[in-house]
């Protein structure tokens, strides 16, 4: 009689047990899919650091004056534009702004923060460095571009637009992830600016609206030299600042479960023991 209660009691925790896990797998199998249903423009808002990548150098880009070249020529890394022309080294390392012209938020945070941050640095535009705007929007024309360089009231930068393709193929190469959103007729981007070596190689990321002019003078440094520098900070914003709840509160939703599994386990263990000590043992003669 007390073994075959013993063996009832393991087989009904083997069975919840088992039936518990079966219920969470289909719970979170629902929730990774209705996750995946729900993804948004903004999931898409993501920086994936390339240090030590090359930028492609030969798609082409418009610059204010209606000047299609390769990226490369904008850079001043190619000694001219001319098909199979030879490549200079570059001399200038090159801050490189994400942005769009038509961008009704982030964008302005950004370009007016680099605007702050550039001018606390003892260099000179053109001399010392150069830096580069490239539209993440296709649409976006040369007259957009000085339409938004009057605007911030700067001189020196260089502000470029491109195809869609051309578009892609720099900012896959740099890990800037984006999106349009055609319900708000808006790009989904991170707040980043890159930093490169003169030759267009990726040296460091600058995070946030405002890094700061000692951050930007460190990188400028170190992109010079052609090394990388590592973010040991990431402030990741993104355009609306939003953080999908389901992204945010999966890692609350994992512990939930494990502590549900670990709970069910020790209440049958005691309901086990309580069983066990329950029934009467017999006496020998």
């Amino acid at each position: 009689m007390r073994g075959a209660l013993i063996l009832a009691s393991v087989l009904a925790i083997l069975g919840a047990v088992a039936y518990g896990t079966k219920v969470g797998s289909e719970w979170a199998a629902g929730v990774a899919a209705e996750k995946e249903a729900e993804a948004t423009p903004m999931d898409a808002a993501s920086v994936d650091e390339r240090l030590g990548w090359q930028l492609p150098l030969d798609p082409y880009f418009t610059n204010l004056e209606d000047t299609s070249a390769r990226l490369g020529s904008h850079l001043g890394i190619f000694d001219n534009d001319r098909p199979g022309a030879p490549k200079a080294s570059g001399e200038l390392p090159t801050v490189l702004v994400p942005a769009y012209f038509n961008c009704r938020t982030l964008c302005n945070l950004i370009l007016d923060g680099m605007v702050r941050s550039l001018a606390g640095l003892d260099r000179e535009i053109g001399r010392d460095y150069q830096v580069v705007t490239i539209s993440i929007d296709p649409r976006d024309t040369p007259a957009d571009a000085r339409e938004k360089i009057e605007e911030l009231g700067v001189e020196g930068w260089e502000f470029l637009v491109g195809g869609e393709g051309a578009i892609e193929e720099v900012m896959t190469a740099l890990g800037y992830g984006y999106a349009y959103d055609r319900s708000t007729d808006q790009y989904s981007h991170p707040a980043v600016v890159a930093v490169l070596t003169p030759s267009g190689v990726v040296s460091s990321y600058l995070y946030g609206i405002d890094p700061g002019s000692a951050e930007v003078e460190a990188a400028l440094v170190e992109a010079e030299l052609g090394g990388t520098r590592s973010t040991f900070e990431r402030i990741l914003m993104r355009c609306y600042h939003f953080i999908p709840a389901l992204e945010r509160y999966s890692g609350l939703v994992t512990w939930t479960l494990r502590g549900f599994g670990v709970g069910t386990l020790v209440g049958f263990g005691l309901l086990l023991r309580f069983l066990i000590k329950r029934v009467p043992r017999r006496r020998t003669a």
